[in-house]
């Protein structure tokens, strides 16, 4: 899951965490502890990361979606 996390990031435009963490506000040990591995990261965060990021909570977590199994580019 901490893999996916990081291609959502990076596919959504943040080429470092730290830009993804300054522009969404979040805490930065713990987003840092999601992505790295460190922690597992729970249904309500996966639902915001999946909207800042513009995939599916579902997808993040599991790794599944009925719609789609990877995210797409975001459009500029």
């Amino acid at each position: 899951m901490n893999a996916r996390l990081k291609q959502a990031r990076l596919q959504a435009g943040f080429s470092s965490a730290t830009a993804a963490i300054e522009k969404c506000g979040w805490n930065s040990s713990k987003y840092r502890a999601h992505e790295n591995g460190q922690n597992s990261y729970k249904v309500e965060d996966a639902k915001m990361y999946a909207k800042a990021y513009g995939v599916s909570s579902a997808w993040l977590l599991v790794g599944e979606d009925k719609n789609r199994t990877a995210p797409q580019k975001r459009a500029e």
